[in-house]
C-alpha cells in the first residue's frame, strides 16, 4: 500500500525548501519527522518532475540597495 501525503505537507516542505534554503530531506525531517525516506524521496521526486528550479543562494540585501544601484550605473557612464 503506498502511503499519500496530504498538499499541505508537500507545500509545507517545498517551502522550506524555498524560504529557509533546507534540502528536501531536511526539510522532510523537520516538518513531519514520524515519515519515511521512501516517503520524503517520492515528494522530492514529485517536486522535481513538476518543477526545475536553481539552487537557493542567499543574496545580501545591500546588492540591490540604492547606494549600490547608484555607484553602477556611475560606472557605466565612464
Amino acid at each position: 500500500m503506498r502511503a499519500t501525503i496530504s498538499d499541505e505537507i508537500r507545500a509545507t516542505l517545498v517551502d522550506h525548501v524555498v524560504n529557509y534554503g533546507l534540502t528536501m530531506k531536511e526539510a522532510g525531517q523537520r516538518v513531519q519527522p514520524n515519515l519515511s525516506r521512501f516517503t520524503v524521496a517520492s515528494v522530492i521526486r514529485t517536486f522535481r518532475n513538476e518543477n526545475r528550479m536553481k539552487q537557493v543562494y542567499r543574496v545580501p540585501f545591500e546588492r540591490n540597495s540604492e547606494r549600490v544601484k547608484e555607484l553602477r550605473y556611475d560606472y557605466v557612464q565612464f
